[in-house]
């Protein structure tokens, strides 16, 4: 997503995502969720694979373990 991207979401799921925009969710759900300088999250964040550039600004909680996969 570019820099000027925007969205604004209850819950979302990507398999990956690379962000320069702004994203608001309760949480987003993925494999590899990347953020580069100037992009801001507020939600939390669940995946295996999390990249943060500096620059950017995350505000909520991060889940680095799947949790389908704790599970059973």
């Amino acid at each position: 997503m570019g820099k000027s991207g925007k969205i604004k979401a209850k819950n979302i799921k990507v398999g990956s995502l690379i962000s320069q925009g702004e994203i608001n969710t309760e949480k987003i759900t993925g494999e590899r969720v990347e953020f580069k300088a100037g992009a801001k999250f507020v939600g939390d964040i669940e995946c295996k694979i999390l990249v943060v550039e500096e620059g950017a600004k995350i505000n909520g909680r991060i889940y680095q373990e799947l949790q389908a996969q704790n599970k059973g």
